[in-house]
């Protein structure tokens, strides 16, 4: 497995008792890393740009169960606003997070904003 443009340094290789092999293995899986979360999609777009997504999301800033919530939140919302019923949202809601229970779903739909 390589990655275009992923060279170690010398420094790297010299640094520790380990085969080279090793070593550029290590390299490329967290240079791999890196990309993904650079290229990962801003979930929250509305809230804050992209960059700064990027560099919380890098630095393990984030909290994933209340982006999750926020996004079911809006999603019941726009449902709501299209004129679906509110029991046959929160049931296409659990169709789309099937590891989420009913209950579930409507504690973080009708959850007072704090």
């Amino acid at each position: 497995m390589t990655v275009q443009g992923a060279k170690p340094t010398a420094d790297r290789v010299e640094c520790c008792a380990l085969p080279v092999r090793v070593v550029l293995y290590f390299y490329t899986i967290q240079t791999v890393s890196t990309m993904q979360i650079a290229s990962a999609t801003n979930p929250i777009p509305d809230l804050i740009s992209d960059a700064v997504y990027s560099l919380l999301e890098t630095h393990d800033l984030l909290n994933g169960k209340a982006i999750r919530d926020y996004q079911i939140r809006n999603r019941f919302r726009d449902l709501r606003d299209d004129d679906v019923g509110a029991s046959e949202a929160i049931e296409m809601l659990r169709e789309e997070h099937a590891y989420l229970q009913y209950d579930t779903i409507r504690k973080i739909v009708y959850k007072l904003n704090r």
